[in-house]
């Protein structure tokens, strides 16, 4: 089967970090903020029709966030992202990202968007014959 080809996914609106869950009347739930943006990421990825695509191999994801808060963690930027990637079944589980770059630019309110690239990435095997075994 041929690896499936390398996607590009742009979420228009601010991008949202991963917030922690809180605990609030005796229970842990995860923000309205949160959920939201997750959702949102979701959507477009089954309106892409993306599911299914990248569920075996390692895997490039490369992520732009324009527009996000100059505060905000960009490691949690990242764990919305695969979250939600994970939640619309694109992707078996955040471990296959072998590799990629994240980057935060400003950008107004109107230009404001996410940015996700998915490409298989082929791993390659090298055997070193010098060294004795």
């Amino acid at each position: 089967m041929a690896a499936p080809e390398p996607v590009e996914l742009v979420v228009h609106g601010r991008p949202v970090p991963k917030a922690r869950p809180r605990l609030g009347l005796g229970h842990t739930f995860t923000p309205q903020r949160t959920t939201a943006a997750e959702e949102l990421i979701v959507w477009h990825c089954r309106a892409a029709k993306l599911v299914g695509r990248f569920l075996e191999g390692p895997l490039r994801i490369d992520r732009e966030y324009h527009g996000a808060h100059p505060l905000a963690d960009i490691d949690n930027l990242d764990k919305l992202v695969f979250d939600a990637l994970q939640v619309a079944g694109v992707i078996r589980n955040d471990r296959q990202v072998v590799s990629g770059w994240h980057a935060r630019f400003p950008a107004s309110k109107d230009e404001a968007r996410t940015v996700i690239r998915i490409k298989p990435v082929a791993l390659h095997v090298r055997i070193d014959a010098t060294r004795p075994t």
